[in-house]
């Protein structure tokens, strides 16, 4: 009796892609090309960025590329910091982070619109909405990390009022962050853009940090400096700032109030 000829198998997917002799089409490599100037800042400037492959391209990204010697150093761990606040979902999402060629760049995600964008066009927050950028920083901080330059423009604002961090050239991780202090800050840069404006769930949580503060002496140096970033918002971990307080306080009144008073004529603030 004569054998049945086996029945062919058909191959899978991945055999055929292993098959010798069948050549497999390339797909052309992911580019992303800087358009125009986005903003300029101390340590660099970001553009409009458009990635894709071949003729499709996303012109949703920003690069931040670093300029100046000091940013070029600090690069590392602008990038680190902000990829680790991004992947809790407050920061936006860094596509490519590198250095090479002498020059250091971040590409991420672009932001459409700014806090202080958002209330000039808006004209009000709303309670919710003030206590979601405490809710924003409480959780960066939560992080161990700083951001070192709470302002409303570095607040990121999606629709339906998302929030996240943008600009980390000043942040730094710390076990210990003065949130109160941060939206005291904030608060002062909103009175500033918007002075007919009020912000009183924002301006209740900086007085809370304040209270906390004054309650305490300033006879020792640590509780002295501990109050000075309350009440103004100064960066007393920078070694000039804090060598020139501590001047103040040796050499100034007893009490708090007279020291701050001191504090505030030298700085400004």
């Amino acid at each position: 009796m004569p054998r049945r000829k086996p029945r062919a198998v058909a191959k899978t997917a991945g055999q055929r892609r292993r098959s010798p002799g069948r050549p497999q089409p390339r797909r052309a490599a992911k580019t992303c090309t800087r358009r125009e100037v986005l903003g300029r800042g101390v340590a660099g400037v970001v553009y409009k960025t458009c990635c894709g492959y071949g003729a499709t391209q996303n012109c949703s990204y920003a690069t931040k590329v670093f300029t100046t010697q000091r940013a070029f150093q600090a690069a590392e761990r602008e990038m680190r910091l902000q990829a680790a606040v991004a992947k809790a979902g407050l920061a936006p999402r860094v596509v490519k982070a590198g250095c090479r060629s002498g020059e250091c760049a971040i590409v991420m995600e672009r932001v459409r619109t700014t806090l202080d964008e958002y209330v000039a066009a808006a004209r009000h927050l709303t309670d919710a909405q003030q206590r979601a950028i405490i809710h924003l920083l409480e959780r960066v901080a939560g992080l161990g990390i700083d951001h070192g330059d709470v302002h409303s423009g570095n607040i990121a604002v999606d629709r339906p009022f998302r929030l996240r961090m943008i600009d980390f050239s000043e942040a730094h991780e710390s076990r210990s962050v003065n949130v109160h202090a941060q939206v005291g800050k904030l608060v002062g840069d909103l009175g500033v853009r918007f002075p007919a404006l009020r912000f009183p769930a924002l301006e209740a949580y900086a007085m809370q940090g304040h209270a906390r503060a004054s309650s305490s002496s300033c006879q020792e140096e640590d509780r002295f400096l501990a109050y000075v970033k309350a009440q103004t918002g100064l960066d007393v971990g920078n070694p000039d700032i804090e060598d020139a307080l501590l001047d103040i306080w040796m050499n100034g009144p007893s009490n708090c109030e007279g020291l701050l008073r001191k504090v505030r004529r030298r700085y400004k603030v």
